[in-house]
Formats: C-alpha cells, structure tokens, sequence
C-alpha cells in the first residue's frame, strides 16, 4: 500500500477544510429541521407528510455524513501533531 507523507500545515489545512463541510451538513440538516417542525397547519397533506417521512430518512444520513466529518477533522488533527514530531529535520 503506497504511503502518502504530508506536512503538519497541510493536514491541519486539510482539517479545517473538513470541520467547514462538517459545519455546512450541519447547518442544512438544522435548516431543514427547523423547516420541517414550523410547517403551519396550511401545509398539512399528504404530500407534505411524504415530504416529512423522506426528511426523516435524509437526516440521518446527513447526521451520520457530520459525525463521519467530525472524526475525520479529530484524526487530522491527531495525525498533524504526529507530523510535527516525525517530519521534524534531524540535527
């Protein structure tokens, strides 16, 4: 298996990429959520009841694409303070 070596910068770089899309899938499923239980009673029908049933399904797989976003920010960050250790020049 071929091994990728990266810099502290660029996995902590990488990191907050990552935490910013985590945050982003946050806010939507927040959103919609928030859309979702302030529905009026003038939007009580079927469709809007099909619409709930596909939001519950749909959030969680947003829940579950944050928490795997949130691992992958917490493992870059793990990795970057190793990268700072191993990638240091010897003297």
């Amino acid at each position: 298996m071929p091994q990728i070596r990266m810099s502290e910068s660029e996995l902590r770089d990488l990191s907050s990429k990552v935490q910013k899309q985590q945050q982003n899938v946050s806010d939507v499923t927040r959103a919609g959520q928030t859309a979702v239980s302030q529905a009026g009673s003038e939007w009580q029908s079927s469709a809007f009841e099909t619409f709930k049933a596909r939001w519950q399904q749909d959030k969680g797989v947003f829940d579950r694409l944050a928490a795997d976003l949130s691992d992958w920010t917490r493992k870059l960050n793990e990795h970057s303070t190793v990268a700072a250790r191993v990638n240091r020049p010897f003297r």
